[in-house]
């Protein structure tokens, strides 16, 4: 792991603040529970000068579930959706599907949204520079085995 870069740390309360956040910095990240994000800044693989942290928006944390539809916010978390009494009731294969990703710590920490735009998992890309340097070669250019995408044919789906 490499030491952090330096960043902006912008906390908006509100919808329309994540929104002027993200205009006034295009280059930024959206931050909720960390579990992919903060691996990869620690890895050194992103390092965006501003990070918009959505935790404190209420709007985004709102589940809203009845025979009419189905609303979740993009900064709940899987365990609060897997343990949704509405949810339970009227779509009990979404709440069984949140209750089964990863493991506890990460179903508390990880978000439905985060889940959603989570960056690609690869053997070779998801490590830092210098892991990259040092191994000199990915899987699937030195042979037919991706493992982001298995019966792939010749493309890779990680850049």
């Amino acid at each position: 792991m490499e030491a952090l870069a330096e960043f902006q740390l912008l906390r908006p309360t509100t919808l329309a603040g994540v929104l002027e956040a993200r205009a006034a910095h295009p280059d930024s990240r959206l931050l909720g529970g960390g579990t992919d994000l903060i691996v990869n800044l620690r890895r050194g693989i992103v390092a965006p000068p501003v990070l918009v942290d959505m935790n404190g928006v209420a709007e985004l944390r709102t589940i809203r579930a009845d025979k009419r539809g189905l609303e979740i916010g993009a900064s709940v978390t899987l365990a609060e959706l897997a343990l949704d009494r509405q949810v339970a009731e009227h779509y009990p294969v979404v709440a069984q599907a949140a209750g089964s990703i990863a493991g506890p710590t990460h179903r508390n920490m990880g978000t439905v949204g985060g889940n959603l735009c989570l960056d690609t998992r690869c053997i070779f890309y998801n490590q830092s520079q210098w892991w990259r340097t040092a191994n000199n070669h990915c899987l699937k250019t030195t042979g037919d085995i991706c493992h982001v995408a298995p019966k792939s044919r010749g493309v890779c789906f990680a850049t």
